[in-house]
C-alpha cells in the first residue's frame, strides 16, 4: 500500500502540478454559477488541492475535505472542515452538497460503486459531481495502473466511457473531458 499518511508534505508541494489548466477551467465553469454559500465536498481530498482550486474561484462556499489519511488532511486548507473517513461510508446528510469533487482518488477505493451510491445520496438534486482520474486506456494510464497494482493498491481504474455509462445509468447527464492520459467526468 502507498503510505499516504506519510506523504502529505510531498503531495502538498506537487499536487497542483498534476491538474492541467483546462481541468481547472472546467472546474471553475462548474462552480461559478453555484448559489452563495453552497457546500462542496472533496472526497479522497488528500491535501485538498481541488478544494484550493474551488476556493480560488469562489471563497463563499463551505468546504469539506474527507480522506482516510490524517497525514494528508494535516496539510488541507485551514478554511475547510477536515474529516478523517472513507468514501464508501460518507457521514453526511442526504443532499447536503451542491458539488462533490473526487480527484485522483476513485481508483484507490475498495468499493467505488458503494462510494458512488453514497455520493448520489449526499449530492443535492441539482448538484454536480466532478471526477478527475487516470485513463487506463492510454499508455501512461496503463503504466500507472500497473504501478498501483505493484504497490498493492485497489487499482480500480475506469475508462471514461465506462464511468460515463455507469453514471448515466444513475440518471445523470454526463460530460467527459479528456486531458491526454487524464480525464474528468462532469455529472449533473
Amino acid at each position: 500500500m502507498i503510505p499516504f499518511n506519510r506523504l502529505g508534505f510531498i503531495f502538498k508541494l506537487f499536487a497542483s502540478f498534476i491538474y492541467p489548466a483546462r481541468a481547472r477551467k472546467d472546474l471553475a465553469d462548474i462552480i461559478t454559477p453555484m448559489k452563495t454559500g453552497a457546500a462542496v465536498l472533496d472526497i479522497g481530498s488528500g491535501t485538498g488541492i481541488l478544494t484550493q482550486f474551488v476556493h480560488g474561484v469562489r471563497e463563499d462556499f463551505v468546504h469539506v475535505c474527507i480522506d482516510p489519511a490524517r497525514g494528508m488532511l494535516k496539510y488541507a486548507p485551514v478554511y475547510a472542515y477536515k474529516i478523517e473517513g472513507n468514501a464508501e461510508q460518507l457521514p453526511f446528510c442526504d443532499q447536503a452538497f451542491g458539488v462533490i469533487l473526487i480527484g485522483d482518488a476513485l481508483h484507490h477505493l475498495n468499493d467505488p460503486l458503494q462510494a458512488i451510491a453514497g455520493m448520489m445520496r449526499c449530492l443535492d438534486g441539482k448538484g454536480t459531481l466532478f471526477i478527475f482520474d487516470i485513463d487506463p486506456g492510454k499508455f501512461m494510464g496503463r503504466f500507472i495502473c500497473r504501478l498501483e497494482v505493484l504497490f498493492n493498491e485497489p487499482a480500480q481504474f475506469y475508462e471514461p466511457e465506462e464511468l460515463q455509462r455507469l453514471l448515466i445509468g444513475y440518471g445523470f447527464s454526463v460530460k467527459v473531458r479528456n486531458y491526454g492520459w487524464r480525464y474528468a467526468i462532469i455529472a449533473s
